[in-house]
């Protein structure tokens, strides 16, 4: 993406910004330490905030069960460098509360720190059925932990302001048949709009951008790099950072599309 569309800082503010959007729990942690959770975990989790769990000894929230399972885990998918599905796993929320469930983990690399993202389902978020998108090559090493973790999430993510893609994730990419983050990142937005709808995206994105409110359950018609049509049920959120709306965020669940 060319470096003058969106600063390096300004993306990894708004991959933050719709990490905490996504229903589906996110944690990351390193091998000792809770970096990031998002509001969805922080509810299973029975916590305050999300804040509330960064900084925390990851087995503080694993089941003592668990523990070494889990640590074997991290080992093996930083060694293989890929991610592990549908893993059993038995946490413990900040009341006590135990749970029992099924979860996803990738690790990710950040300025030069290796973490893993924790992408559950329990006991009822939206099941995936592929697990984890694989990242873009020349994606293996972000600045961003939040791009990070946006990129290897599921569920399908597209950043845009009103004219342009900011951002596209993996999971996004492959539905769009882009084989590079450069086939559609700093390109526009009606590249993957399908004529029909062309009039209807440009007055959403209006109005999401001037300050409105989420749009939910949208159906869109749209044309992958391939040139097949598609149809997509999607949520549209606006973006603030430093209270100003910057971009929105397009989400599919993951099996939504």
């Amino acid at each position: 993406m060319p470096e003058s569309v969106i600063s390096s800082d300004q993306l990894a503010r708004l991959c933050a910004v719709a990490l905490d959007l996504l229903e589906r729990t996110i944690l990351v942690s390193d091998h000792k330490t809770v970096l990031y959770a998002n509001p969805a975990t922080a509810r299973l989790l029975r916590a305050n905030s999300a804040s509330e769990l960064i900084g925390l000894p990851a087995e503080q929230l694993s089941h003592p069960d668990s523990r070494s399972a889990a640590h074997l885990r991290r080992t093996i998918a930083e060694e293989l460098g890929q991610g592990l599905s549908e893993l059993p796993t038995k946490i413990v929320a900040r009341d006590g509360t135990i749970y029992s469930g099924i979860t996803d983990m990738c690790p990710i690399s950040f300025q030069e720190q290796v973490a893993f993202v924790y992408t559950g389902r329990i006991p009822s978020d939206r099941k995936s059925p592929n697990g984890h998108s694989r990242a873009a090559a020349d994606r293996a090493n972000r600045k961003s932990m939040f791009e990070a973790i946006v990129e290897v999430v599921p569920d399908i993510i597209m950043i845009h302001d009103k004219e342009l893609i900011l951002f596209a994730n993996a999971a996004c990419r492959g539905f769009l048949a882009a084989q590079s983050p450069a086939d559609i990142e700093g390109r526009p937005v009606d590249i993957v709009v399908h004529a029909d709808s062309f009039a209807a995206g440009r007055e959403r994105r209006q109005l999401l951008l001037e300050g409105g409110s989420p749009i939910k359950g949208i159906p869109l018609k749209i044309v992958s790099l391939d040139n097949q049509t598609k149809h997509v049920t999607v949520d549209a959120y606006p973006l603030a950072v430093d209270g100003r709306f910057q971009a929105a965020a397009i989400i599919a669940p993951a099996g939504a599309v």
